[in-house]
């Protein structure tokens, strides 16, 4: 429930804490349901795998409307668990995607009419802490997210130890946590570059990080919307990721960043050098980013189109 909890309460919000475990309990599910009978609830929105096959289940003993989410470009589950949540969204009252690319997996490969699917993109919150500012000397690359395969970190770490024949003084800062924790260690080491990269772990005000970063790396296999990729365009700082989901909608080619054209380290460390050595992409990058954050990707827009979701369900 950290940090969101905590910032929740103080802003008056209830928040109820259920633990959570790898296994499947419905136990949980009527611990939960219990939860949300006893307040008057209209409507139940929900992100996440697991939270979503719960709270659908809860919901349905408490005969309230659903809402449930896809937060990738696809479902990242398999085997039984997979089916479970294709069930629970296939039956949903309403499903939010955060990006075009999801919302076309869930009409084309689940089957769910496209009347019960809508997009709402993350949004991000422009705040003077926020606004465009020179990078960082010597150049910090950075990457914000899940330490997980998804996330193609590995690719990342190969292909920074490539750029630092071009880049000597540059260092890769790696933020967050995750099952790949390990295994990108012992890469870090066995390609002899420990002293240049540092992981951070989780950082709570990782805005401020951002902002310093030279550019910020996203090679994942998949993504839906990340949050991460809007945040950093929202403070100028150029991108270099991987053409996946809505990516393309954020990063702008040669003008919020650089899209990969495969996969490759060679080809990534050649764009991380580009992008952390191009004043004039930061420049166009600081114009040009939070313009488009501020046009597309807004709280008050977003809060508009969610409120009408919870309308259209609930009829009030």
């Amino acid at each position: 429930t950290r940090p969101f909890g905590d910032e929740l309460r103080d802003h008056g919000v209830e928040v109820i804490s259920i633990q959570r475990s790898r296994g499947f309990y419905l136990r949980r599910m009527g611990h939960l349901a219990r939860a949300l009978e006893e307040r008057k609830i209209d409507v139940f929105h929900v992100f996440l795998d697991a939270a979503n096959v719960y709270t659908w289940g809860a919901a349905r003993r408490a005969d309230r409307p659903c809402v449930l989410s896809l937060r990738n470009e696809r479902l990242r589950l398999s085997g039984f668990r997979r089916w479970v949540l294709s069930q629970a969204l296939r039956r949903a009252d309403f499903v939010v995607a955060n990006s075009n690319t999801g919302r076309r997996f869930l009409i084309e490969r689940l089957s769910i009419p496209r009347e019960r699917v809508t997009v709402i993109p993350n949004a991000v919150t422009l705040t003077s802490t926020t606004s465009p500012r020179p990078a960082s000397h010597p150049p910090v690359i950075g990457y914000v997210g899940r330490l997980d395969p998804q996330k193609q970190v590995d690719v990342l770490v190969n292909a920074f130890s490539l750029a630092l024949d071009r880049l000597p003084e540059a260092s890769l800062s790696i933020v967050g946590a995750g099952p790949e924790r390990e295994r990108l260690s012992d890469l870090v080491r066995r390609r002899g570059i420990a002293e240049r990269v540092h992981f951070k772990g989780l950082v709570e005000n990782v805005e401020e990080m951002i902002a310093g970063f030279a550019c910020l790396a996203l090679p994942s296999a998949y993504e839906g919307f990340p949050n991460v990729a809007i945040e950093a365009v929202a403070m100028g700082v150029p991108v270099v990721a991987a053409p996946v989901g809505d990516v393309a909608d954020i990063v702008l080619d040669g003008r919020t960043g650089y899209l990969t054209t495969d996969r490759l380290p060679r080809t990534l460390a050649d764009l991380l050098v580009r992008a952390a050595s191009d004043p004039a992409l930061r420049r166009r990058a600081g114009q040009e980013g939070p313009a488009l954050a501020r046009r597309n990707h807004s709280v008050e827009t977003a809060v508009e189109r969610l409120i009408r979701v919870y309308q259209k369900v609930t009829g009030k």
